[in-house]
């Protein structure tokens, strides 16, 4: 019997055969292909919302040093600045030209070149209010008064000319008459420091000492370091003979404007009158180093001269520790309200301009 005829196959059982081969083989290669995608989305999968989070956060949360807590972060409210009229090219031109002669100092200049501008642009309020400004500064009151006074009829609520208005008719003698104005302003402007400076300058005029110095105070709860205001409220209090309390506002105010020599005359006046000769003496002395010219210090300053010499001070005052002291109390500072009835007027020397 022939071995190799019983071993052959038959040929339709070998093409089964490697067909099963062959699947299987491809199967083999579909599961390890699987298998390593899915170790790989097994990598870059999250595996818990705490991972999440982890990996997000530090990207959306800013740095610590700029995080500020809610009790150190403030809101900053911007004053918005006084409406300015916007004039047409040309006239604004002319309106630039003024206020450069205004601010260079040729106030006749500077009132030729508004006037010019008031006719072209009449119903603008500022146009008015800086043709009035120059007319004061270059000595023209009356002229002054009157474009003040067409200013507000424009803009009755234009505080500036108001507080100049009564600048202006105080120059004139004639405080009575800036009371109202004055009065207008404040109720405007409740809280303006310079409002209350010259409401007590007006009332200071008229005599009114304890109202002008209320006022006075007033101005320096806002702003301490205005030095007009200590320097007003200095010279009432000598005038007031109360030249010890005098002291301490002058003091601050030369502290903060040692060149003024209105300021270190008015205290060497205080100095003198509460006993302290030869610092009188030295307040005097450096209101002349300020302004050569100075009559008044440098008759002061020789009439203290002598005082000093024959009996100096026992206990000098340290200037600079009662001008660092001096406050005011918020009773010190509430103004009585201000009426409009006339009484005398109170001449006042060594005052703001």
């Amino acid at each position: 019997m022939n071995t190799r005829e019983k071993r052959s196959h038959d040929p339709r059982k070998l093409k089964l055969a490697e067909a099963g081969i062959l699947f299987v083989l491809i199967l083999g290669v579909v599961i390890a292909v699987g298998v390593n995608m899915a170790s790989r989305q097994d990598e870059t999968a999250p595996a818990t919302v705490a991972e999440v989070i982890e990996t997000t956060l530090p990207a959306e949360t800013p740095p610590a040093a700029e995080i500020k807590p809610a009790a150190e972060v403030a809101v900053q409210v911007e004053t918005p600045p006084e409406p300015v009229y916007v004039p047409p090219a040309s006239s604004g031109e002319i309106y630039r030209d003024g206020e450069s002669a205004y601010h260079a100092g040729s106030y006749d200049e500077a009132a030729d070149i508004f006037a010019i501008y008031v006719e072209r642009e009449p119903g603008n309020a500022w146009g008015h209010y800086m043709n009035g400004l120059s007319l004061w500064k270059a000595g023209a009151l009356e002229d002054a008064e009157l474009s003040l006074r067409a200013a507000l009829d424009l803009a009755p609520d234009h505080t500036k000319s108001l507080v100049n208005l009564a600048r202006v008719l105080l120059a004139q003698d004639r405080p009575e008459d800036a009371l109202p104005v004055i009065a207008a302003a404040d109720a405007l402007l409740p809280d303006d420091g310079q409002v209350k400076r010259m409401t007590g300058r007006v009332l200071h005029n008229l005599g009114r000492t304890e109202k002008a110095m209320a006022a006075y105070r007033a101005a320096l709860g806002v702003d301490i370091d205005d030095v007009w205001a200590l320097n007003n409220l200095g010279l009432l209090l000598i005038e007031s003979d109360r030249c010890d309390e005098a002291v301490a506002p002058l003091a601050r105010a030369v502290g903060l404007a040692s060149g003024t020599a209105v300021f270190q005359n008015n205290l060497g006046m205080a100095l003198e009158r509460s006993g302290h000769a030869g610092q009188a003496a030295e307040a005097y002395a450096a209101a002349l180093a300020a302004d050569a010219a100075y009559a008044k210090a440098e008759v002061s300053l020789a009439r203290v001269e002598t005082v000093a010499a024959a009996q100096p001070d026992a206990a000098p005052v340290d200037l600079l520790v009662v001008a660092a002291a001096f406050t005011v109390t918020p009773a010190q500072t509430e103004v009585v309200a201000v009426d409009v009835e006339t009484e005398p007027e109170f001449a006042i020397a060594e005052i703001e301009q």
